[in-house]
């Protein structure tokens, strides 16, 4: 486009990604803020046989690239379009695994009602935006923003994890809230790593097959065309549209279906959802950035600590306010706003990334992921939850049993 401009911006929405390129490749946590040059990264050494980082794949040229306010308005339709599917698939999972179906998980339980969709969201965001990043990113940049950031992050929810577990705590059942967190971390980890493997494994029955195919003298299996100029301006064109679609369905549905107050909270709750994503795409620029004289916490994902525990803290505020005035429409406001808004603006998939990328990284600090996420992720939600829905609970006996659904 002439200036060099659009090239650093375009890098910079790539870099702001909500995941790591790979977890047998480098994993770097996201860079700053606009304008900044990117932190240092949190790298894990890659075996020999390993695949190009991103970084390393021929960038397009300049006179195919966006215009930078075109390009950032690209990301956000991508954002938009997955977060409102990401609400629905994890209101899908919700109903699925829970008391109205296959009783597998309740709002009293250690198996809380959202773990399913954590699960879930960690296993796609394993695929998509872990193992194979690289590659949906070389297809389409945008594309990949949207599918980590935006499906995958809007899939799984933080706030809502630590909102199921204040209100077990508030009925007095410690030792159970306890248990609610270390599974609610250990189970979405776990799927995260078998998403991991199971692109790996695709990839290499992949390499396989052209191997057979180059002995027998046939053309090897090629991935599609890097990305480039008429590629970009139809993803903006098609996700605007599809957004513009999805949000006027839910805004209709909001103002039209009388059916039931679960259904109209579901359709409230898709039109807030872009909203909800987009907080958490732009704090992520605050992810590698300094933090703390000398620059000691730089390893630190401020962005994803900030959105985690201000979206759950906000979440249990929001309880509480149901809890003093419950009637419908603050149950179907408040309801909405957690299950969208604050269901979109927190995430466990990216979470679970960045505890993987401290994880592997050669620093000789292996303390630093359990500090992560216990001690700056956890334990601040936790102790926010505790004073703005626990206190008022047990202060002014409250019942604690409330569903956003």
């Amino acid at each position: 486009m002439g200036s060099d401009s659009a090239p650093r911006h375009s890098q910079q929405l790539s870099d702001r990604s909500a995941s790591a390129e790979a977890a047998t490749l480098d994993i770097a946590l996201p860079a700053s803020g606009l304008g900044s040059s990117p932190p240092a990264a949190i790298v894990v050494a890659a075996p020999a046989a390993a695949q190009p980082r991103i970084s390393e794949i021929q960038a397009p040229e300049e006179d195919e690239r966006l215009e930078p306010w075109l390009a950032h308005v690209s990301v956000l339709v991508h954002l938009a379009a997955f977060a409102i599917l990401g609400v629905l698939i994890r209101y899908g999972l919700e109903i699925l695994f829970g008391p109205e179906v296959a009783h597998v998980t309740d709002d009293e339980q250690t198996v809380f009602i959202d773990l399913p969709a954590n699960i879930v969201g960690c296993f796609i965001m394993g695929v998509v935006g872990v193992a194979a990043k690289r590659h949906i990113s070389a297809y389409s940049e945008h594309l990949a923003i949207g599918l980590a950031t935006g499906l995958c992050g809007s899939i799984t929810t933080f706030a809502s994890w630590n909102q199921r577990m204040l209100a077990i705590l508030a009925s007095g059942l410690w030792v159970r809230a306890l248990a609610g967190y270390i599974v609610g971390a250990a189970l979405p980890f776990v799927s995260l790593m078998a998403g991991i493997d199971l692109a790996d494994g695709i990839r290499w029955q992949l390499k396989r097959a052209n191997e057979r195919r180059a002995a027998r003298n046939q053309p090897a299996i090629r991935a599609p065309r890097s990305d480039h100029f008429d590629r970009r301006w139809a993803s903006l064109l098609l996700f605007f549209c599809v957004s513009v679609f999805l949000a006027t369905g839910a805004a209709i549905g909001t103002a039209l279906d009388d059916s039931s107050n679960k259904t109209r909270r579901l359709w409230f709750a898709c039109l807030i959802a872009a909203p909800g994503a987009w907080v958490r795409w732009y704090l992520s620029w605050l992810n590698g950035g300094a933090v703390g004289k000398g620059r000691w916490w730089q390893w630190v994902p401020v962005g994803t600590v900030a959105t985690n525990v201000t979206a759950s803290v906000l979440e249990a505020a929001l309880s509480t306010v149901v809890l003093a005035y419950n009637n419908e429409t603050s149950i179907l406001v408040v309801g909405a706003v957690q299950l969208g808004f604050l269901g979109c603006m927190s995430t466990v998939s990216t979470l679970m990334v960045e505890v993987l990328a401290l994880h592997k990284a050669k620093t000789g600090r292996c303390w630093r992921p359990y500090c992560y996420l216990y001690l700056l992720t956890i334990l601040p939600s936790f102790l926010g939850g505790i004073l703005v829905y626990c206190v008022p609970v047990w202060a002014l006996n409250y019942t604690s049993k409330y569903n956003h659904l």
